[in-house]
């Protein structure tokens, strides 16, 4: 009898094959090392804020190391005053001189108005009759001599407190000196004139 032939068999699947290893995973943050990033992004903001904090705080209270003035000014020359810090301290300040202001030379008068503060003394200038151009300093010189800038200004060649701009200049700044230790403030030019001196 014929021989039965089986029929070809499919040949098995080729097994797969075996992974050499396991997946690599992914690696694991170093949670010490993102704690300290995410603090120190924090202490950064901090900063930040403190520092607009202080900024608003000397906005708002009028206060300038370095001096400040007022643009808000009135155009009657009569009665001038501005409404910003350097106006207010010239309001409620205590002046110098109480009455009139300080007579300077070329016609130059001036008033001082000061305000006790923890860190010394918080000072506003009102200038009148001063001609430009010119490059001025306010001083502030103790009893014992001291002497201590308050701030520097630019005059324009129209002046201020003249008949071609009525407006007297009007600034603000701060001393350390405490009010019992002032004995005078000095306006002076850059090139060593006193234009008036405001004893206190």
């Amino acid at each position: 009898p014929p021989e039965y032939a089986e029929p070809p068999r499919a040949p098995d699947p080729a097994p797969a094959p075996a992974p050499d290893s396991a997946p690599a995973l992914a690696p694991v943050a170093d949670l010490g090392a993102h704690r300290e990033a995410k603090a120190s992004r924090a202490r950064r903001a901090g900063r930040v804020l403190a520092a607009a904090a202080a900024a608003a705080v000397l906005l708002i209270g009028g206060v300038a190391i370095g001096g400040g003035f007022d643009t808000d000014e009135s155009t009657d020359s009569a009665h001038t005053m501005p409404t910003g810090p350097a106006g207010q301290i010239m309001l409620t300040g205590e002046r110098h001189p109480a009455n009139g202001a300080a007579q300077g030379t070329d016609g130059v008068t001036g008033v001082v108005a000061l305000e006790s503060k923890g860190w010394g003394s918080h000072v506003g200038l009102e200038l009148r009759g001063v001609q430009g151009p010119l490059r001025c300093s306010l001083v502030a010189v103790g009893k014992n001599g001291e002497r201590e800038v308050v701030g520097n200004w630019s005059v324009p060649a129209k002046g201020y407190g003249v008949a071609s701009n009525p407006d007297p200049l009007t600034f603000h700044g701060g001393t350390s000196l405490p009010l019992d230790q002032l004995q005078e403030f000095q306006v002076n030019t850059f090139d060593g004139r006193t234009l008036v001196t405001v004893p206190v």
